[in-house]
């Protein structure tokens, strides 16, 4: 059985990234900034440069990919700004979804109302 979130959306793309077979009961959530210069590690970079700081970003979130997507959990990457196509959240492995909330506490509060109300749809 699949499930599709129902919510409105004001991107069509998001919804093919919602529609999934559930394996598990578990979730692994990743939060990720989209990676742009001048907009992460904003305070590695006023040491060694926007681009450094995008490069070791890159490095890390590669990693990050790498480590989670053997473990066996559904796993969502939350994007702050839109999300990216064919980037390294292998769409066959991560769902896609963005952050929504004023400040990262109600971004990660919704991130978990969000999974806890599609588990208990699942029971």
């Amino acid at each position: 059985m699949g499930i599709l979130n129902t919510k409105d959306t004001n991107n069509n793309k998001e919804l093919a990234f919602n529609f999934h077979f559930p394996i598990s009961k578990k979730a692994l959530i990743i939060f990720t900034r989209n990676p742009e210069l001048g907009t992460c590690k904003t305070r590695l970079a006023k040491s060694i440069g926007d681009e450094a700081a995008l490069a070791i970003y890159k490095y890390l979130l590669q990693h990050t990919a790498n480590i989670t997507a053997p473990v066996s959990a559904d796993k969502f990457v939350f994007y702050s700004e839109n999300i990216l196509e064919n980037d390294i959240w292998d769409d066959t492995i991560f769902r896609k979804k963005l952050q929504e909330g004023a400040d990262l506490g109600l971004k990660m509060q919704n991130a978990f109302t969000e999974l806890l109300i599609r588990a208990m749809k699942k029971s």
